[in-house]
């Protein structure tokens, strides 16, 4: 993300008197307008994927121009790219739009806008976004405002009691008192559990989650989404000097030009982080929804944490939210560790051995470094191969055989960033690990460890060629896809002038999608996603060649996971 003004420009006279003999010389120097356009997507657009690219570009811009870009008049990023991914958005219009600033985040004048809407269409099993995605705020519940009307009547019967000395203060005083305690304190202490903590060193804070709740990240922001779409965001971009009132009358200023009907209903500052935490309500695609920000600063970091919420869903995820806020922290971060020297070999030459059950320390010096591992296996073992974080934000592991061969690989574990596989060896020999830390994320320290598991594979067959399992006519094989972005690879030897009946037979897997490579592991021969008028698959094959070809069970846009049956059967 990029830098954010340092101050803005008018709080000091020198600047003020710069800014207004610059802004003179490029009215001289710039004679034609500035311009701005939305190429990508169509006005009117259905997009059916997980996320959505913005392209846009500016003509007779100023030098150092900024994009702020806001959906549905929610702020969600400013850039100098002309182009944006825009992910957790739900189905339905949504309209974005771009507005050029100037190289201070200040609006040009007059404002150079530009605007599109499009239409979200999640896919039924939507896949993993890229990392560089941005996540889209949405609806979600804050309960906090609706305790503070009440409050306010309090006051006012206060007055009342006056021309009635005797019998209506006595009891006014009386269920006052008891009726604000209740249901303040009700809510913020008794919602559910938080049993996850996501800790973000280089910026330095801190918040719990739910175990029910996913976890998306990147390097500008870190969102925590409930199934029925409830989200809590923190979102951070370098901004050294400015203060939290600087920085809370930005974004509100943006938040009141972008969502209609905006009202602050309360404002107060806060000392655990020290900040300004606000409460709003306004209106977004004709939704009512309630706000809750708690914005703070952090060494040369601006942070806020929100969350916008639904009217009807308040009342259900209010006190989740509001303890999720509360767990908020920030502290001292932990600069980025300087290039180093290699720890671990990036090639499995030069691999480094583990001992089974005990942890190795590791670090990552670049955003090319790779980490190599080995131990040996035995097979019809089970390992497991787990990858702790410690300042590293987001690990990426990959078993491998001799020769590069990839095995599996995982990204983040269950609701985690770390990493985590389990397998049983097919072989006894060397086994290599590959660890690397996520693109979009830091450098930073972590524990790599194997052992012998008991614990449900997360991969069971191959996701490449050379760790092909075979499959044969007439025995069928039991599998399973572990991940939304898991492919099985099988072997089969074909005779020439021989017709094969390949099937997949779901189980839990919803949906299939059959694929046959030719011996090269690169030339598709045939594909087929659904069978009749189910979601199974099935082809038909007539073997022009003898040898062995490939076949490859995974699932429509990686989205599904779950169990299914690989036939063959031959004449």
């Amino acid at each position: 993300m990029q830098a954010f003004p340092l101050r803005l420009r008018w709080l000091l006279l020198p600047a003020l008197l710069i800014a207004l003999f610059a802004g003179a010389a490029t009215v001289f120097a710039q004679s034609k307008p500035v311009t701005l356009s939305i190429t990508s997507p169509k006005e009117g657009q259905s997009v059916k994927a997980v996320e959505v690219t913005v392209k846009y570009s500016a003509k007779n811009q100023p030098k150092g121009a900024v994009y702020a870009v806001t959906v549905d008049g929610v702020p969600v990023t400013r850039t100098t790219k002309t182009q944006v991914k825009l992910t957790t958005l739900e189905n339905g219009e949504h309209t974005v739009a771009i507005e050029v600033l100037a190289v201070d985040h200040t609006p040009l004048s007059p404002p150079v806008t530009a605007s599109r809407t499009f239409r979200m269409e999640q896919p039924a099993k939507p896949g993993k976004p890229s990392k560089d995605a941005i996540a889209v705020p949405t609806a979600t519940p804050t309960p906090t405002p609706t305790p503070t009307p009440t409050p306010t009547p309090t006051p006012t019967p206060t007055p009342t009691p006056t021309p009635r000395p005797t019998p209506t203060p006595t009891p006014l005083p009386t269920p006052t008192p008891t009726a604000t305690p209740t249901p303040t304190p009700t809510p913020r202490p008794t919602p559910v559990p938080l049993q996850y903590t996501y800790k973000n060193s280089r910026i330095g804070v801190s918040i719990a989650y739910p175990e029910n709740w996913t976890i998306f990240a990147n390097a500008q922001v870190a969102r925590f989404t409930h199934p029925l779409g409830t989200n809590v965001q923190i979102s951070y971009e370098r901004a050294p000097k400015i203060t939290p009132d600087e920085y809370a009358a930005l974004f509100t200023d943006q938040l009141r030009r972008g969502l209609r009907d905006y009202q602050e209903v309360q404002r107060i500052r806060t000392v655990a982080p020290q900040g300004i935490s606000i409460e709003a309500r306004a209106t977004t695609n004709g939704v009512p929804i309630r706000l809750l920000l708690v914005i703070t600063t952090n060494g040369d970091f601006a942070v806020v944490a929100q969350s916008n919420v639904r009217e009807s869903l308040a009342s259900l995820h209010g006190p989740i939210v509001q303890s999720m806020l509360s767990s908020f922290q920030t502290f001292p971060p932990i600069a980025p560790l300087p290039p180093a020297a290699d720890d671990h070999g990036d090639t499995q030459a030069k691999a480094t051995a583990l001992t089974l059950g005990a942890a190795m320390n590791g670090v990552t010096n670049s955003d090319s470094d790779v980490d190599y591992f080995s131990f040996q296996a035995t097979q019809g073992t089970r390992y497991k191969a787990e990858v702790r974080l410690i300042t590293l934000e987001d690990s990426n592991l990959r078993l491998e055989g001799p020769s590069d061969c990839g095995i599996t690989q995982n990204d983040d574990i269950g609701q985690t960033l770390a990493s985590r596989i389990v397998w049983t060896a097919q072989t006894s020999g060397p086994l290599f690990l590959a660890m690397r830390r996520s693109s979009g994320g830091e450098n930073g320290t972590y524990t790599i460890t194997v052992s012998t598991t008991n614990d449900p594979v997360t991969d069971d067959y191959g996701n490449e060629p050379c760790s092909a399992a075979a499959v044969t006519s007439g025995q069928p094989v039991q599998g399973a896809l572990n991940a939304a972005d898991d492919s099985d690879i099988f072997t089969l030897s074909i005779r020439q002038g021989a017709t094969y009946i390949i099937a997949v037979s779901l189980g839990t897997l919803a949906d299939s999608y059959l694929v046959l490579v030719d011996s090269d592991g690169r030339t598709i021969i045939t594909a087929n996603d659904d069978f009749g008028n189910t979601k199974a698959s099935r082809i038909q094959y007539a073997a022009t060649k003898t040898g062995t070809i490939y076949v490859v069970v995974t699932n429509p846009d990686d989205a599904s996971t779950g169990t299914y049956t690989l036939s063959v059967t031959s004449n």
